[in-house]
């Protein structure tokens, strides 16, 4: 695991460069989590989708957390079809993460919303997929736990993602 280091003991991890310091580190350690996901269709047209995972990592010798460890998270969402077009309008709620690393912060819980569109022209061999996903439509401000630059800049605002996609069977 890429652990922080505080080399000149001020309680603070280190920068260098306008980056954080780190060294990597090894330990036995200890994985429990888990995660569900439930996909529901009410009719033909109408579905929805629920997910969610839980992680918790200890090294065994110290009884520490280890670094960079995601928070309890939850999706869900409603997914509409209609002939060759989908939408999936969705949230992603993450909980805070208070159990760190030595030198590493905290985060906050969040939310998010996103909505993605998909329209698909099916050939004899080939479909044509013309994509648009809208993402943190709400633009908010959250740092993601996992990123290694969360104590320097936050999460992308909001954004739309245009894309097209062949495929060929």
């Amino acid at each position: 695991f890429l652990a922080r280091q505080d080399q000149d003991n001020d309680g603070a991890f280190d920068i260098e460069d306008g980056l954080p310091v780190g060294a990597f580190a090894q330990g036995d350690s200890d994985y429990l989590g888990g995660e569900f996901n439930l996909d529901a269709g009410f009719n033909q047209y109408i579905g929805m989708f629920l997910s969610g995972d839980v992680v918790r990592a200890k090294l065994t010798g110290s009884n520490l957390d280890l670094p960079r460890i995601p928070p309890a998270r939850i999706r869900a969402g409603l997914d509409f079809n209609y002939k060759t077009f989908n939408l999936r309008p969705e949230a992603v709620f993450a909980g805070a993460q208070d159990k760190v690393y030595p030198l590493e912060t905290r985060t906050a819980g969040y939310g998010v919303f996103n909505v993605s569109a998909n329209y698909v022209i099916a050939g004899p061999h080939t479909a044509h997929i013309f994509g648009v996903n809208g993402y943190n439509l709400l633009n908010k401000e959250y740092r993601n736990h996992l990123s290694l630059i969360k104590d320097i800049t936050r999460e992308i605002g909001r954004g739309v993602r245009f894309s097209y996609t062949v495929r060929f069977f």
